[in-house]
């Protein structure tokens, strides 16, 4: 019985702590520009001489780069640059957010640095980070989506026609089979 009641207790700590944590975070929704609303303990993950340790926001941007942007201590806008970012879960339910630095890199890519993160919160429109020992926190708020901008189709036929290697054919009836024209696969018999 005793066995029992502490299964028990262990089991209801664990449901009320994991209510707690965010289920279903991918890269995907983080993209986009999110200000910074609140910032509290420090960051040295973004100490420079150039800019304070506090950013004002951080665009996250898929297959891009993604910027956090600083005020310098002139009051001029700045940013660090990063090669990009992921998400990662881990067994407990907990995210972590990673920020992979080009600060390093060198031609034999060692001396890759991460910025490394707990997500404690998120909405799709607030998020809150800490640090690993959950003393220092930044709360975010989205602004807009991600850079996704609409490609206009193009209005001018394209008359050029390639196979499937690649190559542009002399002429768009030029080979049988499979033949790309106007971005579109067509089969000519």
């Amino acid at each position: 019985m005793k066995k029992y009641l502490i299964t028990l207790a262990l089991l209801t700590l664990g449901m009320g702590a994991s209510a707690q944590w965010i289920s279903g975070l991918d890269e995907i929704e983080m993209q986009g520009h999110w200000t910074v609303t609140s910032v509290n303990g420090g960051f040295p993950e973004f100490a420079s001489e150039y800019h304070p340790q506090y950013p004002t926001a951080i665009d996250f941007n898929n297959r891009n780069y993604t910027y956090v942007w600083f005020t310098d201590y002139n009051g001029r806008e700045a940013y660090e640059m990063y090669a990009g970012y992921f998400v990662g879960g881990t067994a407990t339910g907990r995210y972590t957010l990673h920020l992979l630095s080009r600060k390093e890199y060198n031609s034999d890519y060692t001396g890759l640095s991460l910025a490394n993160f707990w997500i404690k919160h998120f909405d799709g429109q607030n998020m809150t980070i800490s640090d690993y020992d959950g003393d220092s926190y930044i709360k975010l708020q989205k602004v807009d989506a991600a850079n996704v901008r609409s490609i206009p189709a193009d209005t001018t036929a394209n008359a050029k026609a390639y196979n499937l290697s690649g190559a542009e054919l002399p002429t768009p009836d030029a080979a049988k089979g499979i033949v790309i024209q106007n971005g579109k696969k067509t089969v000519r018999k």
